[in-house]
């Protein structure tokens, strides 16, 4: 065995609070991105329409990819084979993983400095 009982913990423990931060400063770069994108005067509405898809898309994501996992492995594993099967989900979840990517790598240099005017 790799670690021990006593390592497993705080091994673990380590793994979820880096996670964590990462996912906190990932959620604050897209809002400063956001509020760099605008005219200052129309922060409050995009930062009100930001936190709403946000929200509309963290109450959709588990019910589309847990609907998704289940019938693959309901119908996909018997019925259809292979590609439809319980690795589904994951090729999903791996396809938006490289969609948001090009998407992240495409962002221009102007987005990082405020806009005044």
């Amino acid at each position: 065995m790799i670690f021990s009982d006593i390592l497993l913990w705080p091994v673990l423990v380590l793994l979820m609070i880096t996670f964590r931060v990462f996912i906190a400063s990932c959620f604050v770069m897209c809002a400063l991105f956001i509020n760099n994108c605008v005219h200052p005067s129309k922060v409050g509405k995009v930062n009100g329409l930001s936190v709403a898809f946000s929200g509309i898309t963290r109450a959709l994501a588990p019910i589309t990819t847990g609907s998704l996992y289940a019938w693959s492995i309901g119908y996909g594993t018997d019925d259809v084979g292979f590609p439809l099967d319980h690795h589904l989900a994951f090729y999903f979840l791996a396809l938006a993983f490289f969609l948001a990517l090009c998407v992240g790598v495409r962002i221009p240099e102007r987005i990082s400095r405020k806009k005044t005017n």
